[in-house]
C-alpha cells in the first residue's frame, strides 16, 4: 500500500512539474504572440492608409463607406464599428474614438499606437482633398515608425520572451520536485 502511494505521489510530483514547464512556455508564447499581433496590425493599418489616401484622391466616397470598405481585416474591424456607429447618426469624431477605444488588447498594441490612431481619426474628414491626402501621408510616416520599432521589438524579445516562460517553468518545477 504504501509503496503504491509513493509512485503515485512521484507521479503527481511529475505531472504537477510538466503541467509547471509548460504553463511557463504558453505564457512566454503568449507574450511572443503580442508582439507578432502588434506588427501585423500595425502593417494593415498602414496598407489601409495608403489605400484610403488613394481612394480619397480618386473616388468621391464618403468616410463611413471607405470604413466600412476597409473594415473587414480582422484587425481593421474597429473601422466597421465605427462605420456602424456613424449609421446610427454618432458624429465621426465620437464614433472614431469610441471605435479605437475598443480594438483589443490582444493586438499589444502601446498607448502610444492607439493615442497616434486616435490622433488620424480627429483629422480626417476636416479639410479639402489635398489636406487629407498630406494628412495620410504625414500619419503614413509617423506610423511607419511605430512599425519599424515593433518589428524592431518582436527580433528581439520574441525568443526571449518564450525561452523566459520556459525556463521559469522548469524554475518552478525544480522547487516543487
Amino acid at each position: 500500500y504504501r509503496e503504491s502511494t509513493r509512485l503515485v505521489m512521484r507521479m503527481l510530483k511529475l505531472a504537477g512539474c510538466i503541467l509547471m514547464i509548460a504553463a511557463g512556455a504558453g505564457a512566454g508564447y503568449l507574450q511572443s504572440h503580442k508582439l507578432t499581433m502588434r506588427v501585423r496590425f500595425l502593417e494593415q493599418y498602414l496598407k489601409w492608409i495608403s489605400q484610403l489616401e488613394t481612394e480619397i484622391r480618386y473616388c468621391a466616397e464618403g468616410i463611413p463607406r471607405l470604413l466600412h470598405k476597409h473594415g473587414k481585416a480582422a484587425s481593421l474591424s474597429f473601422l466597421t464599428k465605427c462605420a456602424d456607429q456613424m449609421h446610427r447618426g454618432i458624429p465621426f469624431p465620437e464614433a472614431w474614438k469610441q471605435a479605437v477605444q475598443g480594438i483589443s488588447s490582444d493586438y499589444g498594441l502601446k498607448l502610444d499606437d492607439l493615442n497616434l490612431v486616435m490622433e488620424f481619426g480627429n483629422g480626417l474628414g476636416t479639410s479639402d482633398v489635398d489636406g487629407q491626402t498630406a494628412h495620410c501621408q504625414m500619419h503614413r510616416e509617423l506610423m511607419q515608425t511605430h512599425l519599424d520599432s515593433a518589428r524592431e521589438e518582436k527580433q528581439k524579445k520574441g525568443r526571449l520572451y518564450i525561452m523566459l516562460g520556459l525556463f521559469g517553468g522548469i524554475g518552478v518545477a525544480l522547487l516543487i520536485a
